[in-house]
């Protein structure tokens, strides 16, 4: 159930909870070669068009044996994905994903996942954040060791200053805070008293203090020390600065880095609106897509297996990546479907893509899969030439131009702006229309699934059977008419289409 854009799972489900609902076994689909595809695509295309029973809990699992292999269809609410933080490994049952590392890597296979990382994750700004922190309560903790009664004891025996007493209120006023926080029922004043007491803050302490700071003795050994330091320690600390140049180049390479990476986020944060706006609202080709009646019920299919040494080859020939070359395949075939149809080729469809790597996908526990990379809004030209280097060329620029400027824009999917956000913020009926509106607007969502390991092997079953082949979709929602996932698993790629 759901309330006020969260979501629940309803009481005492569990009493009336039973297996048989949920793993079924089919008749086996007995054919051969290419029609056995065939015909598992449309049986498993017609279990997928049949609703899940509301009075379940929402998955099914559902076994399709065949000649000498069988199917294993997974239907799976996202929730048990971000919730119950379940994986789809737990649910296939392979073994435990152990990376091997290989000098022998293609270039191809190493090359940055366009579809990820549009924004640039500040890494200079951190480092310098945990050398502050470490400093600080390096400096803190040395200063809790000297001035703190309760930690050195000598301290009430030697004479006071003024700047140990600071040093002391400031301990006493971090103990108060930090014991306030952690106690829920605490009152700020008689923590406060507490700590004074035990630690032997008075206004006593502070005029003894304050005499003994300015005491003409006090201040004559002080007035030496100082001249020493000017005149021996500084030609010393001189001498030190010079030994160490590099360190002090590291650092000024650092807080360059630091400006350029706070450059970059005050200039998202500023333009991040603008961005937005003009990304959801300004006008694009209407096409088919868009228009089409739907009727809430699902079908899928499957392409056959490409393998990724075609891929190679292209990429050899043009220099252009794995997901530059997929997505130049994906525009021709939407092209060719709206031809086939009968209907006007549009310029460009307004799409969404995501990046899912393969081994949080698959992964034991994983989480959320819907969030490990947020979402790029890529106008996907399909008023291209047949020639399909032209083709190419014309996908490369508008991927580039997308990741170039949309950086906003990716920073606010991760956040979860597409479906979890605007829910929260506003009201169920305003949240449905914007909703609906975003979703006739990008009727087409593009996810690429690959591996970001040098290794392409397949995975196998906890009890030693590989697995073949492995096809996931992701379910269209509100006015979304198609899904599409470029699937790499192994050595081969897949189109997988949800409408």
């Amino acid at each position: 159930t759901s309330l006020w854009g969260w979501y629940a799972w309803m009481r005492n489900s569990d009493t009336h909870f039973n297996i048989n609902n949920h793993v079924t076994i089919t008749q086996p689909v007995y054919t051969s070669g290419f029609r056995e595809d065939i015909n598992c695509q449309k049986f498993i295309s017609e279990m997928v068009s049949k609703y899940i029973c509301p009075d379940h809990p929402p998955w099914h699992i559902l076994v399709i044996p065949s000649t000498d292999k069988f199917y294993l269809l997974i239907r799976l609410h996202h929730l048990y994905l971000t919730e119950e933080k379940l994986g789809l490994g737990d649910l296939l049952l392979l073994e435990p994903y152990m990376p091997v590392w290989s000098e022998e890597a293609d270039e191809y296979l190493e090359q940055e996942q366009l579809l990820a990382g549009t924004f640039k994750t500040p890494v200079a700004i951190p480092q310098v954040y945990q050398h502050i922190c470490e400093s600080l309560s390096n400096s803190w903790n040395e200063l809790v060791s000297v001035y703190d009664p309760l930690e050195n004891p000598k301290v009430t025996c030697s004479r006071p200053s003024l700047k140990s007493f600071a040093v002391l209120v400031a301990i006493v006023v971090v103990s108060t805070v930090r014991i306030y926080f952690r106690n829920e029922n605490g009152n700020l004043s008689s923590i406060l008293r507490r700590e004074m007491e035990r630690r032997r803050l008075t206004t006593r302490l502070f005029w003894r203090s304050l005499l003994q700071t300015f005491h003409p003795a006090v201040v004559m050994y002080a007035t030496l020390r100082w001249v020493w330091w000017l005149i021996v320690t500084c030609s010393l600390q001189l001498f030190r600065m010079v030994l160490s140049v590099p360190v002090y180049l590291y650092w000024l390479v650092l807080g360059y880095h630091v400006l350029r990476e706070l450059w970059y986020l005050a200039k998202v944060t500023f333009v991040g609106p603008k961005v937005i706006l003009q990304e959801l609202l300004k006008p694009g080709d209407t096409h088919h897509l868009q228009t089409v009646s739907l009727c809430g019920r699902k079908a899928v299919s499957w392409s056959d297996p490409v393998p990724l040494e075609y891929i190679h080859r292209v990429h050899l020939a043009t220099g252009a990546s794995t997901c530059e070359i997929l997505l130049a395949a994906v525009s021709a075939s939407l092209r060719d479907y709206f031809r086939y149809l009968g209907f006007k080729v549009p310029q460009s469809v307004m799409t969404t893509a995501r990046f899912v790597p393969q081994e949080k996908l698959l992964a034991q526990s994983a989480g959320s899969v819907s969030r490990e990379s947020g979402l790029l809004c890529l106008n996907l030209p399909l008023w291209v030439p047949d020639e399909p280097i032209e083709n190419l060329g014309i996908v490369q620029s508008a991927l580039h131009r997308a990741r170039n400027y949309q950086a906003p824009l990716y920073l606010a999917s991760l956040f979860g702006l597409d479906h979890s956000v605007i829910p929260r913020i506003l009201p169920s009926v305003l949240a449905r229309i914007v909703l609906n509106m975003l979703s006739r607007r990008y009727a087409v969502t593009i996810t690429q699934v690959d591996g970001s390991s040098q290794e392409k092997k397949r995975r196998r079953l906890l009890w030693g059977q590989e697995v073949e082949s492995i096809m996931y979709w992701r379910p269209p929602q509100a006015n979304i008419s198609l899904s599409l996932t470029l699937m790499t698993y192994g050595d081969l790629v897949r189109l997988g289409v949800m409408s």
